[in-house]
């Protein structure tokens, strides 16, 4: 989860400075990479102390990967974007399911 982190970070120092410019390959790898990795760490997580189902993160972490074309191709703010909303769905589902 913390490898994820990093790279999350490092990813997201060059959004914050082009975010309007197309990213190369090693950025966008790391952006969306870095929330796929931290989205499977925390998968592992949940399945080692058992604390509930990680099927919808791990969904997300697969979602996460399928925003790097969007990276290359239109901007670093429309991947960062995309993630969001992969996120936020992710999670209110999980919640909704919670209850």
């Amino acid at each position: 989860m913390l490898g994820g982190i990093i790279a999350l970070a490092a990813g997201l120092k060059d959004v914050v400075g082009h975010a309007f410019e197309p990213l190369d390959l090693a950025h966008a790898l790391l952006l969306s990479g870095g929330v796929a990795l931290f989205l499977a760490g925390d998968v592992a997580f949940r399945r080692t102390l058992d604390i509930g189902p990680g099927h919808l993160r791990a969904v997300a972490a697969t979602l996460a990967l399928a925003t790097i074309p969007l990276g290359l191709t239109i901007s670093a703010l429309a991947q960062l974007t995309a993630l969001v909303v992969f996120l936020s769905g992710s999670l209110l589902l999980e919640a909704r399911a919670a209850r």
